[in-house]
């Protein structure tokens, strides 16, 4: 009985509000800029998602299932080292909250789209759960059938700059995949175009995605995962402590999930330093009671305000060709699935190429 009250409290409190997009390459929607994809908090862009994806289930529900399974089936999760949620209080230690959710198994969940679900679903969700409707879209539009943007020249064989940004943190771990654009845009398709990530490192980019970079550790997983043996990078953004993450204005944000990566000023009464958090969509459930001072929501623009860039591996026997490029993160908080699409055209190797462009 205690445990079936605190999922309804959860379920309240814990509404679908995350937010992630590609930056680099910029996304099919229209975007013109980095900046302009990192104004979610005005233009909604960053809302294509999968709601309702959890492990071992063959499709999406669309449902806020926290804390449970969204079908009738479930697995057992794989990866249980490597959370991002590791503080699930005042959640009971004895129930693994997470463990229904796509991080907890990462690609193993299934999408309704891998270019993502305008407002992450068809029909409305619950009061404060972030789906609201990207400009110039309407609610349940395929990112698939978005206009595809100009492409971004990549050639075979050589290592190429990714990035996204968060706007509100629900943890997990994410990866980049191709699909011939000749080719129906499914998972499948992707998922036999995983990329493998270059290195150890990450870096963070700040000044809207345009500064210089500060590299930092990354951790990159590929035991348990889908396709078998593909490589997933945890995200290494910290959100706030418990259950909440920080989200809809709940206490916690004193300390962070687990160790920031770089340092970041904080805000006296609201973050310690460091940086971690959940984002400005702390700030944006736009529900009675939960909304920030202007200063905390400057605060959060600030310190949020860059991009967590990868260099990605282009196969070397790549056919030449167009692509598309799937952005997928799969959270930890919540089964949601996060998903940009963008434009590419591989060129044929060159001997000796390697640098980045």
């Amino acid at each position: 009985m205690k445990v079936q009250a605190m999922l309804m409290i959860a379920n309240c409190a814990l509404t679908a509000q995350g937010h992630f997009i590609m930056t680099t390459p910029l996304p099919r929607g229209g975007l013109s800029s980095k900046n302009e994809a990192m104004d979610c908090l005005h233009n909604n862009h960053c809302v294509w998602f999968n709601q309702g994806c959890t492990i071992g289930c063959s499709a999406c529900s669309g449902e806020n299932c926290l804390g449970t399974s969204c079908c009738n089936n479930s697995m057992e999760p794989t990866n249980n080292e490597n959370l991002t949620y590791p503080d699930t209080s005042p959640w009971p230690e004895v129930v693994d909250f997470t463990q229904h959710n796509p991080w907890r198994a990462p690609g193993h969940a299934p999408v309704a789209s891998s270019c993502g679900i305008a407002s992450g679903w068809y029909t409305p969700g619950v009061d404060g759960n972030g789906g609201y409707v990207p400009n110039g879209s309407s609610m349940g539009d395929d990112g698939r059938d978005l206009p595809p943007t100009l492409p971004t020249v990549w050639q075979a064989g050589s290592q190429q700059e990714v990035g996204f940004w968060i706007f509100a943190n629900h943890g997990g771990g994410y990866a980049y995949r191709l699909c011939p654009a000749t080719e129906n845009l499914t998972e499948e398709c992707f998922q036999r175009h995983h990329l493998q990530f270059a290195g150890n490192s990450s870096w963070i980019r700040y000044e809207g995605g345009n500064g210089a970079k500060t590299a930092i550790p990354a951790l990159r997983v590929t035991e348990g995962t889908s396709p078998p043996g593909a490589m997933w990078s945890r995200n290494p953004i910290p959100a706030c402590s418990t259950v909440y993450g920080g989200g809809q204005h709940q206490p916690g944000c004193e300390k962070a999930q687990f160790k920031a990566p770089m340092e970041s000023p904080g805000l006296e009464g609201v973050a310690e330093d460091g940086l971690y958090g959940f984002g400005q969509g702390r700030c944006d459930s736009q529900l009675p009671g939960q909304s920030c001072s202007d200063d905390e929501l400057d605060f959060w623009g600030k310190r949020f305000h860059f991009e967590i860039v990868d260099l990605v591996e282009i196969p070397e026997d790549l056919p030449a060709g167009r692509y598309v490029l799937s952005f997928r993160l799969d959270g930890e908080q919540t089964p949601q699935i996060w998903s940009s699409c963008s434009d590419i055209e591989i060129l044929p190797r060159k001997t000796g190429l390697r640098g980045a462009r």
